[in-house]
This record gives structure tokens, sequence and C-alpha cells, in this order.
């Protein structure tokens, strides 16, 4: 059979049309990286301050990717976080986020994916992709308060160390590690309170004898702890002290 030139024209439009059409259904079709997981979980509190913010994606990436990272980001004081250079896992299923500087206590923070690029260099981006911000807050400060108020009374045998306890309480919702303690010796029985400086007690109450010692205890969020610290006071500094009351004062 044979055709005429303008119906031979005609076919070969209407081929070139349904190339073209396969051709944009197989790039409409194509699916991008999907985000299967982050650290912190969106909705996360008291996370640590010294985070690392993680998305895990669900296959291999090209390892290239933009983000936003918020601090109050509903908020008309909310700013943007600095972060050092990307890391990424060997298969580039994996991005971690380090801020340069420590988050800030007690507040929200947003996470979001801008952009990423798959393993063969296409890249997704928004609004199309990736729309889900992750907030997550930091832990507030530690508020630690003595489970009973009044000083105790204690008996002290030169050279002869004696466990101090203390039991305190958390009200914040913030655990609290404590490293170390100071125990200082004081001339008066009347000894100032724990709140202050520590430098404006010293000058309340200078001590004759002091000695700071390390400490591993630590006080769970919304709970109790017993602070315990060693009190000894030398005879070489005892033997020079008249009779009477001293104060002991207890920093951890």
């Amino acid at each position: 059979m044979i055709r005429s030139p303008a119906r031979a024209s005609q076919s070969l439009l209407a081929l070139g049309a349904c190339v073209a059409l396969l051709c944009g259904a197989g790039a409409a079709s194509a699916q991008a990286p999907q985000v299967v997981a982050t650290y912190p979980a969106a909705g996360a509190d008291h996370v640590p301050i010294n985070t690392v913010f993680v998305f895990v994606f669900d296959r291999p990436t090209g390892k290239s990717a933009a983000y936003s990272w918020a601090i109050d980001p509903l908020e008309p004081g909310g700013s943007l976080i600095q972060t050092a250079p990307n890391r990424w896992s060997p298969l580039g299923d994996t991005l971690y986020v380090t801020p340069l500087q420590p988050l800030l206590l007690g507040h929200q923070y947003g996470m979001k994916l801008n952009s990423l690029a798959d393993t063969s260099g296409t890249v997704y981006s928004n609004p199309a992709y990736y729309e889900q911000i992750y907030f997550f807050s930091t832990a507030f400060p530690a508020s630690v308060e003595r489970v009973q108020a009044r000083n105790v009374s204690i008996g002290l045998t030169p050279d002869v160390t004696m466990p101090v306890t203390i039991p305190v309480r958390e009200r914040a919702g913030t655990s609290v590690g404590f490293t170390s303690v100071r125990v200082q010796f004081l001339n008066s029985e009347l000894v100032a309170d724990s709140s202050g400086t520590l430098a404006g007690l010293d000058l309340a109450v200078a001590p004759f004898y002091q000695y700071t010692v390390p400490l591993a205890i630590t006080l769970p969020r919304s709970g109790v702890a017993a602070l315990t610290a060693p009190v000894n006071l030398p005879g070489t500094i005892a033997r020079n002290l008249p009779q009477g009351k001293f104060g002991v004062r207890l920093t951890f």
C-alpha cells in the first residue's frame, strides 16, 4: 500500500507525540528518596544540647542535601542555626548534621530538609518534596532543691572521715550529674544558704579549711537522689581550733 506524503507526515507526528508522552510519564513516576527516621524524632523533648541531628533515608543518595535548622522557628525572635559540613554514611543513606555551638536549654528547634540528590544526580526540592518540619525541644535548666531545707548537725572526730548525705530532688524535668563536691569548714555554725555565687558565699563566711573531691552521682529528671560527701577535718587543723561549734558547707 502506498501512502500519500500528507498521511505519512501525520503518522510521524502521531508517533512523535506518543514517544514524548511516554518519556514524560517515566519522569513523573520517578520517586525521591524518602526520610524514614530522624534523631531526634519529631516532637521529642528533653533533647541534649550537644545533639547531632540525623536524617535516615530509605535508600542510598548522592550525598548532596540542603536543609534549614532554626531555633524557636514559630516565634518572632527565631533564627537559623549554623552547622558544620555535612557528614554522610558510606552509602549516603544517613546524613549527620552537627551544630557549630551547643543548643540552648529550654528552646524549641525546627529542622527541615529542602533538597536532596539521588544516586543519579537528580535533585528533588521543595515545595514538591520534603515538606515536613521536624520540631523538638531541648531540656530545661535543671532545678535542684533539698528535700529537707534545714541544716543538719554532725559530730566530727579529727582524722576520721564521716559521710554526710543531703537528699535532693529535681523539679524542672532535666537530669543532672554531679562530678565533685567542695567541703568547706567555717568558723560560724550559721552556714549560708546554697543560693547565690560561690564567690559571694566565701566572702560572707570565709572557710578556714576546704578541699574538693570527685563524685559520680546522677540526679534523674523529676527524681530524688542522695548526695553524699566525705567530710574529714585533719587533726593538724583541729588542734589549733577553740572548742565549740563550727559550720561545714557542702557545694555539689
